[in-house]
């Protein structure tokens, strides 16, 4: 521990971890609400349920594994994507370095900040201010061992999840015995 308070750990701008920044707009003319044939690029959006797929296309913006921040409603959430898609709706795409950084680690580091929000009516993240974002860049094996920290960490947040709706599907059972009776 003596030894981890002289380590250095160097933050980098996001823009000098990625090969790419951008944001991309509106949805595509050719789409459907579910996997077709012709449609089988997913779409995604900004705070959408279903890890944001909004829709189905037949084209994409994006093939390679990248890390994608809401601009807009959830701002700054961040989400690792490895499947060809397309963004919509002000979705930020980051295309990181991986020679740089590992890909769950950027998602939890983004997660982590509280970015700051801009705009004037409607707050939102421009890819401009991404850009700009500082975060910590330990070795590739101090990543690791945060991703692996983290990943146990939600392993037990969901444990605990499903024993608190499990608990609630037997309160609601109660007193629908009760009303019932």
């Amino acid at each position: 521990d003596d030894i981890q308070k002289f380590i250095r750990i160097r933050f980098a701008k996001i823009k000098h971890i990625s090969d790419d920044i951008f944001a991309w707009g509106d949805k595509p003319i050719i789409f459907s609400e579910v996997k077709t044939d012709e449609c089988e690029i997913p779409i995604y959006s900004n705070g959408k349920t279903g890890n944001w797929l909004f829709w189905f296309t037949n084209t994409f913006r994006v093939e390679k594994p990248c890390v994608t921040i809401s601009a807009r409603g959830t701002i700054g959430f961040a989400v690792y994507r490895t499947e060809k898609f397309l963004p919509i709706v002000r979705l930020i795409t980051v295309i990181h370095k991986e020679s740089e950084v590992l890909w769950k680690y950027l998602e939890h580091a983004i997660n982590f900040l509280d970015i700051e929000k801009t705009g004037n009516t409607i707050a939102q993240l421009t890819a401009p201010a991404v850009w700009e974002i500082k975060i910590p860049i330990p070795s590739k094996i101090q990543q690791q061992r945060i991703v692996d920290e983290i990943r146990v960490e939600l392993d037990a947040q969901k444990v605990m999840e499903n024993a608190i709706a499990s608990e609630r599907m037997k309160i609601d059972a109660i007193i629908e015995k009760v009303i019932n009776q």
